[in-house]
């Protein structure tokens, strides 16, 4: 789990999820760049690596829920191979309108969009 970062909140990844993007994030940094270094440095900050108790749940550490800003109601959302988890009126805050979305949706996948391609 780690804080996200363009959002403010937390961003849970199963473990091949999060080695597929660590590859990828690799590919790109040269460690001896001290601007890349800088930026693994800022990327790894508070990461932590979760395992379920025996009644399968996951304690999420304090210092994560409030550098996201996470208070008692929480939203799980599924994104991509990872969960985010949002305080619960944070995330209803950043909501977009269906006429945002729908703009947003065209911008990014064209409006000839289609899964057979």
């Amino acid at each position: 789990v780690k804080k996200s970062i363009f959002k403010t909140c937390l961003e849970l990844y199963p473990i091949a999820e999060w080695e597929l993007l660590i590859g990828r994030v690799k590919k790109k940094i040269n460690p001896f760049n001290k601007k890349h270094n800088e930026f693994l440095t800022q990327f790894h900050r508070g990461t932590a690596e979760l395992t379920l108790d025996s009644s399968n749940r996951l304690t999420l550490p304090k210092r994560l829920l409030e550098t996201a800003g996470i208070g008692n109601e929480v939203v799980l959302a599924g994104v991509g191979g990872m969960i985010e988890i949002w305080d619960k009126q944070t995330y209803d805050s950043v909501a977009l309108s269906d006429t945002e979305f729908e703009s947003l949706a065209e911008d990014i996948l064209g409006n000839d969009f289609n899964l057979d391609d």
